[in-house]
């Protein structure tokens, strides 16, 4: 639990989002960004990794619900599958974009190791994330009454996108 707790911390403090008196040493850095804060740090390598971790998982399920071969109890069940996937990764390229700037954008599983990812430019990398959420906020159920409980819907996407469209400058997207 206490991991969870240092994750949450680090992501805010520093940030006009949030603060913490939080005890850890390891905490501090996010305070002042000194130079402790790179890639040789573990909280920033562990974030990359899980980060890029659920990508690789969200690719995953992207390309086999893209297959023809399997069978769905309607189109719509692929389609929202599809949405759900698009949405995290989005989600999770999105975070790599405001956490580093230039960041990896990974669209498709890899089953061999792979070595010479090159980042992409913040600006490419916002306009992956606002392809994956349009096709998202287009697919996802809009009436949240009807969803179970913590299920994604068109709003989670449209509200995301809105932010990336300010990102991107293109600020009469991000109004409507």
């Amino acid at each position: 639990r206490r991991e969870y707790n240092f994750y949450y911390a680090a992501q805010l403090t520093g940030t006009d989002v949030g603060w913490t008196n939080f005890p850890h040493p390891d905490a501090q850095k996010f305070i002042d960004y000194a130079d402790a804060l790179n890639s040789e740090d573990v909280f920033s390598r562990e974030f990359y990794g899980r980060a890029y971790g659920a990508i690789a998982q969200l690719n995953l399920i992207i390309q086999e619900a893209e297959k023809e071969d399997i069978e769905w109890d309607s189109p719509e069940d692929r389609t929202k599958v599809l949405a759900e996937a698009r949405f995290f990764r989005a989600y999770q390229h999105n975070k790599m974009a405001s956490l580093y700037g230039d960041a990896v954008i990974v669209e498709e599983y890899y089953t061999a190791p792979k070595f010479d990812f090159v980042r992409s430019s913040k600006l490419e990398v916002l306009n992956s994330v606002k392809e994956d959420l349009i096709f998202a906020a287009a697919n996802l159920p809009c009436e949240v009454a009807s969803l179970p409980s913590g299920r994604l819907s068109c709003w989670a996407a449209k509200h995301l996108l809105s932010e990336v469209y300010i990102g991107l400058g293109e600020y009469d997207l991000a109004a409507n």
